[in-house]
């Protein structure tokens, strides 16, 4: 019997290339790789695979959230950003998603999506803004996220800082531990004083609103005005003051405090409604109040009773400001008009007629000659004092106006509004000098002689043009630049003595404007 014959053991037969490219193109089409027999892709064209693949992926995406979800999510996304206390630009490529047809037309936009931004952040706020996306299932956003950021995770880094509170809190332990644990217990009482609780309801009831932010002009300190009836003063510098005592409020008054001890000295009494604004004159003796019962009053620090009082305005006086000579006030009212004051005679010299809403603040140059007012209109008008005339009117403030300041050498001009923006203007720029000129002696020698006319005459176009620009642009030839804050508006604005400019505000709630 003979058997088939056998390959030697030593000698095995090993599979061709092209057998084991037959094995392993069907083990892909099992695992359902169906275009694993294609030729091989170069790297540019996987690249250009990926690519398109995203934007379909994107695209689909879009059409499966729509776009009144995609805007829901964002705006979700931009109010949670907004809460913290971080400042992060917005997203703009859910934009250039919708709006893919129209940004196609224009070349530079081609860039940005083109280009990665990149942007440095800590590992906390990361997680935190990851998992936001993620708990409201945010698809188009983490896309967007993933393939328009580079997210740079910032290393942690010790804090610094001293190391008293924690010796302190140590020690507060040990003692605690040191405590007879078995001794008596101190008997608590369950019943409090009915008296006692009276007689703070009535301290409640005394409680008067404040508001309004202060700055001197070293910046050394700052302080604030808080609705629950209180004062606070922050040093600048980092030093610590010293607490403050309770002291009881009342209204229709005027406190002075001493900010060494920071108890109240004199409390001064003759208002008949709130006090809206309170300024010192340049020497620190004298000092103006400006109240709802529609009067300025000018006080001096050791007399309890006014010394004059300037009425005159028909409705609230919101604010009041001395002259660098302290010979005149400045005050603005509600009923839409500045007046000028001689403090010596207590009569008003000028009434400055103008805006279109109330005025509720003024400022007064370093050299005297000028006064700038602002309100509710929005707009800040620049007088001049000698005469009386307005100058110019400067624009660009979308909202409520709240404090405007000269500097040093009075050239420029800032203002802190209510559309969260602080604002710088030129104070010399467009500001038609003949007024000036129309009202002085110079002024009537010229007219004799025949050249007043004429330079009327050559004023007229001017002027024409200043008022057809107004019309057509929101912001004045003047306006220099613009600080936007986060959501801030801003309360007050000051120049320190080393033309330092200083802006404070009290944030406020989340409004979107898209």
């Amino acid at each position: 019997m003979s058997l088939p014959p056998q390959t030697p053991l030593g000698s095995p037969t090993l599979p061709s290339q092209s057998e084991i490219d037959k094995i392993i193109s069907n083990y892909f089409i099992k695992k359902g790789y169906n275009a694993s027999t294609q030729e091989n892709l170069s790297l540019d064209q996987l690249l250009q695979q990926f690519k398109s693949s995203n934007q379909g992926i994107l695209k689909s995406s879009i059409e499966e959230e729509g776009v009144e979800n995609i805007q829901s999510s964002y705006e979700s996304l931009r109010e949670w950003v907004m809460n913290g206390l971080d400042v992060y630009k917005t997203f703009k490529h859910d934009h250039l998603s919708l709006h893919s047809a129209e940004l196609k037309a224009l070349e530079s936009t081609q860039e940005y999506p083109a280009n990665k931004y990149s942007i440095r952040i800590s590992r906390i706020p990361l997680e935190l803004f990851l998992r936001f996306l993620q708990d409201n299932r945010y698809k188009t956003l983490i896309r967007i996220v993933n393939e328009h950021l580079n997210i740079e995770k910032l290393s942690p880094a010790s804090a610094g800082g001293r190391s008293d509170q924690w010796k302190d809190e140590i020690k507060i332990k040990e003692e605690q531990d040191l405590m007879d644990v078995d001794g008596p217990l101190t008997v608590l009482y369950e019943n409090t004083d009915i008296q006692a609780e009276l007689e703070s309801l009535n301290e409640l009831r005394k409680l008067v609103s404040l508001g309004s932010i202060a700055q001197p002009n070293d910046a050394t300190l700052v302080a604030g005005g808080f609705s629950e009836s209180f004062i606070k003063i922050w040093s600048l510098k980092g030093e610590k003051l010293k607490s403050q005592e309770e002291i009881e409020k009342e209204d229709k008054t005027v406190r002075l405090w001493c900010l060494e001890t920071f108890k109240n000295l004199v409390c001064y009494k003759s208002h008949n409604y709130p006090i809206w604004d309170v300024d010192f004159g340049p020497y620190g003796f004298y000092f103006a109040t400006a109240s709802h019962d529609k009067t300025a009053r000018l006080w001096s620090c050791d007399h309890v009773h006014p010394l004059r009082i300037f009425a005159g305005h028909l409705a609230d006086v919101n604010t009041v400001r001395f002259h660098p000579n302290s010979k005149y006030l400045v005050t603005g009212s509600c009923d839409r008009t500045a007046r000028l004051w001689d403090v010596q005679r207590g009569t008003c010299v000028r009434v400055f007629t103008g805006h279109k809403g109330s005025i509720h603040t003024v400022a007064i140059s370093p050299n005297g000659r000028l006064m700038a007012s602002a309100g509710e209109d929005t707009a800040i008008i620049l007088w001049d004092l000698g005469s009386g005339k307005r100058l110019k009117t400067m624009t660009g403030h979308t909202g409520f106006i709240y404090s405007i300041a000269f500097n040093s050498d009075s050239t420029i001009l800032v203002s802190g509004s209510a559309d969260r923006t602080m604002r710088t203007w030129d104070v010399n720029k467009n500001t038609p000098n003949e007024f000036r000129e129309e009202s002085s002696s110079d002024f009537k020698r010229t007219k004799l002689n025949g050249k007043g006319k004429d330079k009327k005459e050559k004023m007229k176009p001017l002027l024409m043009d200043l008022k057809r620009n107004k019309k057509t642009l929101l912001e004045s030839d003047d306006h220099l630049s613009v600080f936007p804050t986060k959501n801030t508006p801003i309360y007050t604005v000051q120049f320190a003595q080393r033309n330092l400019c200083l802006a404070a505000g009290a944030k406020s709630s989340v409004s979107l404007n898209l």
